[in-house]
């Protein structure tokens, strides 16, 4: 099977940042048979609006790095930072997706067209190529203007030519339902994560815990550093804290005026390598995310051999079953983490570590990049009828 994938996010290398999962995810498929091209679509800024451009369309993508796929090209549209002009935009983007799909067809002749993020799919269903075409939801767009008017309108109508609408976790299904209407369900498929054998434990004294992510209000990073401050010092733990974002001042704010300054450990930005090297010298992974569609780091850290803490009712939940592979807490509700944390903090080791290597098992089993491409292979044949 030949498939084409178009996609705003890809790493410019193997181990980067953005769009690590949309890598893993063609190079399983490659691994799995299939011939796989990729074009990746960047915004090009004017020199004014420099300072604001994304990181996802910093730099350029090393396709060598990436010998799997049949070829990997990057596509500059003009753009401007947030919503300014976004009728413009629309137009922009179209006139270069459009050519480029073509084009693409053309000369790669696929079965089937692959789409990640619902901002590209419009333009490529407009292109009229002919091929089927099949698109991934990652997430609920919070941009009104993409959400509202024409704009909206064109989605939705792209959404329902598309042949398969697949959505990376079942929080997400409520709103995609709505936007395709009556009878138009999608498809959940979970994204994966490299597996690994069971670890060797460093013998540390301190309970390392480790979180991963923006540093937004939504992802709760800075509840977690509030309720371990009020934990008794007597708890021996480590925290490390890896991502950046509009919280990060709070946060430090935060572990100064708690005197947490010996215990917290701010990173920044990782390369997905050292995260998972991190990962492995780690003990518990916590994030109380109020908002995930799947949360593929939580995943990363059950492969990794850590007791996962996640919310009820998010991503997580699909794989973390409370007591058994992980622990859930309610959203927002910091005294029932803080119970969770005390009694982890209390129990015998070797109690949180086979919960731990459970949740490897499960992760192993079901959550493999492997897996992932052989469901993605069952849909694709859905939809090619």
């Amino acid at each position: 099977m030949r498939v084409l994938v178009a996609t705003p996010w890809f790493p410019n290398q193997r181990d980067g940042w953005p769009g690590i999962f949309v890598a893993k995810s063609v190079c399983a498929l490659a691994e799995a048979g299939c011939q796989v091209g990729v074009l990746n679509y960047r915004a090009h800024y004017p020199w004014l609006f420099k300072r604001w451009v994304p990181r996802e369309h910093l730099g350029e993508v090393s396709a060598e790095e990436f010998p799997e796929l049949a070829f990997l090209k990057t596509e500059r549209y003009f753009s401007l930072p947030g919503q300014l002009l976004q009728n413009t935009k629309d137009c922009l983007l179209d006139k270069v997706v459009g050519p480029s799909i073509q084009s693409a067809c053309e000369e790669f002749l696929p079965d089937l067209i692959h789409v990640h993020t619902e901002t590209l799919l419009p333009p490529i269903v407009n292109a009229g190529v002919g091929t089927p075409v099949v698109v991934t939801i990652h997430g609920q767009n919070t941009n009104s203007k993409l959400m509202s008017g024409r704009h909206l309108s064109r989605l939705v109508s792209a959404l329902r030519s598309a042949a398969q609408v697949i959505v990376v976790g079942d929080p997400l299904s409520p709103f995609v339902s709505s936007l395709l209407g009556e009878g138009g369900n999608p498809v959940t498929l979970w994204n994966g994560v490299d597996t690994m054998e069971g670890r060797v434990r460093e013998d540390c004294k301190a309970i390392r815990l480790v979180t991963v992510s923006n540093l937004v209000p939504e992802k709760g990073v800075q509840d977690l550093v509030s309720v371990l401050a009020s934990i008794p010092k007597s708890f021996d733990w480590r925290l490390t804290i890896v991502g950046s974002g509009p919280c990060l001042h709070e946060i430090i704010r935060l572990i100064d005026s708690h005197d947490l300054g010996d215990r917290v450990v701010l990173t920044g930005n990782l390369p997905n390598r050292e995260v998972l090297s991190l990962m492995n010298r780690s003990d518990i992974f916590v994030l109380p995310s109020r908002r995930e569609a799947f949360g593929i780091v939580y995943a990363e850290a059950m492969a990794c051999g850590l007791l996962a803490v996640g919310i009820e009712g998010q991503g997580p939940s699909q794989f973390i079953e409370n007591g058994t592979t992980g622990y859930l807490v309610r959203a927002g509700d910091n005294s029932m983490l803080q119970e969770l944390l005390l009694k982890i903090f209390r129990m015998p080791r070797s109690e949180w570590i086979e919960l731990a290597e459970a949740g490897r098992r499960y992760a192993e089993a079901n959550l493999s990049w492997q897996r992932h491409a052989e469901k993605l292979l069952m849909l694709y044949k859905e939809a090619l009828g």
